[in-house]
């Protein structure tokens, strides 16, 4: 939920205004000894005073905690969230919470004691690679606005910002390959999970009732050919351009339910689907030229 805090109190525009007119009004009390000025005065002495005691107190018992979209692409906003929990004596009023960089600013009008509070938040980073988060600065103004409490608590965390998809690249053709013998398009070239729409016809059921879930046979006619995906020994824009173009194929052959492989430098990713190959290949693209976490 977070780590050490920092704290500090300040007072707003409106606490400065009301602290002159209050000191003022005050000095001229005590000249004219007028006891309706007096009575003004202290009324505005006990305000500024709850106001005081309020804020010192507002922020004890927050606990915060961020919970950061999935998937993130550079330059393009992700939505995530903010979960807000108070176990103090008083409701949380108008808490704002901020961090430096990459959005995610959010602001919760009320906590009520022992309540958890979600708000969305949006986060965005301009370039694609790894991004480190550390503190989140939780502020208020409550109960009458006249002074500000803040206090910052470390919550570090990581995430990559996958690059920026652009137009996809052309194919890359298998450089590696070996000559091809005839296939009979009806022969099994491999078993995958049912999708919705398949045939039933195309159910492989010894498989199916072995894995406990229902597997698809897919023939040599049938078989989506591979998609190869190389990123070039390039610099600056134009190596930017290329993993831009690069992320653009492999969404599309994902897309299009074609296995994706992925050449980089000396490194290689050989042709597979899935989601979580997807994010693998992406996380690699945002890797390049950084070090991995």
């Amino acid at each position: 939920m977070g780590g050490s805090r920092r704290r500090g109190l300040r007072p707003t525009r409106d606490g400065v205004a009301v602290g002159v007119f209050t000191v003022a009004l005050i000095g001229v009390a005590m000249l004219s000894r007028d006891n309706l000025l007096h009575l003004v005065a202290a009324g505005l002495l006990a305000l500024v005073l709850v106001a005081l005691g309020g804020a010192i107190v507002a922020l004890r018992g927050v606990a915060v905690e961020r919970v950061l979209p999935e998937e993130l692409h550079a330059g393009q906003p992700a939505h995530g969230r903010w979960r807000v929990r108070r176990s103090g004596v008083w409701p949380l009023l108008d808490l704002r919470l901020e961090e430096t960089g990459g959005g995610g600013d959010a602001m919760v009008a009320e906590v009520a004691r022992g309540d958890v509070v979600e708000v969305g938040a949006t986060w965005r980073f301009a370039r694609r690679g790894l991004h480190r988060l550390g503190a989140v600065r939780l502020s208020t103004t409550a109960p009458f606005g006249l002074l500000e409490v803040w206090a910052e608590v470390d919550l570090p965390a990581s995430l990559w910002a996958w690059p920026r998809p652009a137009a996809p690249a052309p194919e890359t053709p298998e450089r590696h390959g070996r000559p091809q013998r005839a296939v009979d398009p009806d022969d099994l070239d491999h078993l995958r999970p049912y999708r919705v729409g398949d045939r039933p016809r195309d159910v492989h059921w010894p498989t199916s009732a072995r894995v406990g879930a229902p597997m698809v046979v897919v023939r040599q006619g049938h078989a989506p050919a591979p998609v190869w995906v190389e990123v070039p020994p390039l610099e600056g824009e134009a190596l930017e351009a290329a993993i831009s173009a690069a992320t653009g194929s492999v969404l599309a052959a994902v897309a299009a339910r074609r296995p994706v492989g992925l050449r980089v430098g000396r490194s290689t990713w050989p042709p597979r689907v899935g989601d979580a190959w997807r994010r693998e290949l992406l996380t690699a693209l945002a890797a390049i030229g950084e070090a991995a976490p």
